[in-house]
């Protein structure tokens, strides 16, 4: 008997996923409901687009038969027929998720269960129906049993289980009290009370599927855009690492790959992959010990959060995978160019966490050493969260401990002047204020003008008769250069206009202007150290400056009374130092 007029999924190419019953309790339990609304067809209106069903009826017996079905539950069948229980007809099919049929409530995602107050709710406070409510008890199931949903963290489509022991999956959470678990394979199987399901991803253009959920996300649940690597749909493609799945690439290096990665437990982290083609066993242990124990040492000090944790570890025959948390959205190079970033209290707060994520570092006898604005990650803008990344050039120190090398660490721009006179001098932990010096002149002051006025650039003719750009740091020793290289003239010019800048910042009456000159001054003895910088933005009282402020308009900060006990340097003592 053809029953196709009464299937209710008429959308099956847009359906994202599928939860098939594989056991005899799920495929009675599906069979009843289906049998149900078609002797009913003025209740369940909402609820039958959840429903994908066969077209004819077949024996239990060959529905259990299936590969993936699993026929050893205790389900009692009625032996009071002449026909052997598995003979008897049931209706088979599956529950399907389609962004163009959202549930009643979308926030919440697909409640799943039997429903309860019927009699005065439509919905029966549920969207899928997964038996019928006299059945419930002989299922284990209940009436709002648990939740299908994007999760607001992360956007990862999970379950959630209303009562702790509700759902169990071959990929089942351990010590977590929530009852969620992120559906990150192609498939899985999930056990919901009594009746087991195998839970997959049906997406074929998976194109086509990133901007329906990206419409999905904007329109329905009112939330930004996640980024484009959390909207990649589970594949068998996918690689594993240990718990966690590998998302999309969000950096590289000369020699690594930087990826995001999910758990189970909608953790998302980043990943670095070292490839052992250019790395040595003994190389990779040694980096793994050293994140370890920076991580170690920073953990133990205030302001920790805002710095890049090392987790674990994890070594194959082909790679080595570095593990580190939180994943930052962004970094401040990417807020820079939205225009939110006229929004100067915004920008303020993830400058001081930045600058509290330094301080961390120097309080544990670390330097980072190549700070930059793609350095410093953005977990989130509101409420704001900035994390200091890429420790890959981190190292311990002293006050002044390491000798200058130039042209050999950092990045051209940001790099502090002992980093690169080349005579040779030491540096030590100063060089990070230098660099965040450079970086409040872009995120915090005018733009009217050049962000960095001393990071000029030069042209290099090649063999072949083309022109190139290179940067040059004015600070490098002529002599440290090999051809082609800039003139001295070149360099002496752009000494003089770092001269001209801060002599118009130093003394102006603008309190912000005279903290971030004190962070640029050349002799490092001079220049004030991470907590300095620090005790001056609690006085600047970043949380109450303006919000939106036009662009190449400074902001007005608010300033509290300083502490009289805390001298920090005094402007005739670094207007002295700058002529030096």
């Amino acid at each position: 008997m053809s029953v196709q007029q009464d299937t209710p999924s008429q959308a099956k190419p847009y359906n994202f996923a599928t939860l098939i019953p594989r056991n005899m309790n799920a495929i009675l339990a599906f069979s009843d409901v289906w049998e149900h609304m078609r002797q009913c067809p003025m209740e369940y209106t909402h609820h039958r687009h959840f429903l994908d069903v066969s077209p004819d009826q077949r024996s239990l017996g060959a529905a259990l038969n299936e590969p993936a079905a699993d026929s050893t539950d205790d389900t009692e069948l009625d032996a009071g027929s002449d026909h052997h229980p598995l003979d008897r007809l049931v209706w088979t099919g599956k529950f399907v998720f389609n962004l163009s049929r959202p549930p009643e409530m979308p926030p919440l995602g697909w409640r799943c269960g039997h429903g309860r107050r019927w009699e005065i709710d439509p919905f029966g406070r549920v969207d899928i129906v997964l038996c019928l409510p006299e059945d419930g008890k002989k299922h284990g199931i209940h009436p709002n049993h648990c939740f299908f949903r994007f999760l607001p963290a992360t956007d990862a489509f999970a379950i959630q289980a209303r009562h702790p022991t509700g759902v169990d999956a071959d990929e089942a959470i351990k010590g977590r009290n929530d009852g969620i678990v992120v559906l990150n394979r192609p498939r899985q199987m999930l056990r919901i009370g009594q009746a087991n399901y195998e839970f997959s991803y049906s997406v074929v253009d998976e194109d086509a599927f990133r901007v329906d959920r990206e419409n999905y996300m904007r329109d329905i649940l009112h939330r930004p855009s996640p980024p484009t690597f959390q909207l990649s749909t589970p594949s068998d493609n996918d690689i594993h690492v240990g718990k966690w799945r590998l998302l999309g690439r969000v950096g590289q290096g000369s020699e690594s790959v930087v990826v995001s990665a999910m758990s189970s437990e909608n953790q998302i982290v980043v990943v670095k992959t070292l490839n052992r083609l250019h790395f040595r066993q003994q190389d990779i242990a040694a980096e793994i010990r050293r994140n370890r124990h920076l991580t170690e040492r920073v953990s133990s000090f205030a302001d920790s959060q805002y710095v890049l944790a090392f987790l674990e570890g994890i070594t194959n025959d082909q790679a080595a995978y570095l593990v580190f948390e939180p994943h930052a959205r962004h970094d401040l190079n990417a807020v820079l160019q939205d225009p939110r970033a006229h929004n100067r209290r915004l920008l303020g707060q993830l400058f001081q966490q930045a600058l509290r994520g330094v301080g961390a570092l120097h309080a544990a006898g670390f330097m980072h050493r190549d700070l930059k604005p793609a350095n410093i990650g953005v977990v989130r803008m509101d409420p704001p969260q900035a994390i200091v990344l890429d420790l890959g050039s981190a190292m311990e120190c002293g006050e002044f401990h390491r000798k200058s090398d130039p042209g050999t660490i950092g990045t051209v721009g940001y790099l502090a002047p002992e980093m690169e006179d080349g005579n040779p001098k030491v540096y030590g932990t100063k060089v990070d204020v230098w660099a965040m010096g450079c970086v409040a002149l872009e995120l915090l002051l005018p733009r009217d003008g050049p962000r960095i006025p001393w990071n000029p650039t030069y042209t290099v003719i090649s063999r072949d008769g083309t022109a190139r750009t290179k940067q040059f740091n004015p600070w490098r020793s002529f002599e440290t250069f090999t051809p082609p290289c800039p003139t001295v003239l070149q360099l002496e010019t752009q000494r003089k206009t770092y001269k001209t800048t801060l002599d118009a910042m130093f003394g102006g009456g603008d309190p912000l202007e005279d903290a971030v000159a004190k962070m640029l001054i050349v002799p490092p003895h001079w220049r004030w150290d991470i907590a300095s910088v620090l005790a001056e933005f609690e006085d600047l009282h970043v949380e109450d400056w303006p919000g939106q402020v036009a662009a190449g308009e400074k902001p007005q900060p608010v300033m509290r009374q300083p502490d009289q006990g805390h001298e920090r340097g005094s402007i005739m003592g670094a207007r002295k130092a700058l002529r030096t």
